[in-house]
């Protein structure tokens, strides 16, 4: 149990400072046809799905919030990450915030790779 605890921490860890530089993926959770695929992925009920929906909304609001501020973009996305990191795991149940962290984590793998791939050409 401890060790699934230490892995889930780390794999938070690892998500939020991979967003660091990365706020697209901030404002791709709050888009429309993101969300509904996430949405149905995670087997969310009305309630859970209006939930999650204001939370990746304020999120998306408060990263552009922070980068209009005067923020760095590794700032803003951390924070909002964390912000929406924090705020699902209230809304989902153990296995769907385990679905959403795999979820994220693809996400920031494939947006990684990609840069690199552009990198390379």
């Amino acid at each position: 149990m401890k060790r699934l605890l230490v892995l889930t921490l780390c794999v938070v860890a690892f998500a939020a400072k991979s967003f660091a530089g990365q706020g697209v993926v901030v404002e791709k959770l709050n888009d429309k046809k993101t969300f509904n695929r996430v949405a149905r992925y995670l087997s969310v009920d009305s309630d859970q799905s209006q939930d999650l929906k204001y939370v990746f909304n304020l999120a998306d609001k408060r990263y552009k919030e922070a980068i209009k501020g005067g923020a760095s973009e590794e700032e803003a996305a951390t924070k909002a990450m964390n912000f929406t990191l924090a705020n699902s795991k209230v809304v989902l149940s153990k296995e769907q915030y385990s679905k959403l962290l795999q979820v994220i984590n693809t996400t920031v793998f494939h947006h990684e790779a990609s840069n690199l791939l552009a990198q390379n050409r």
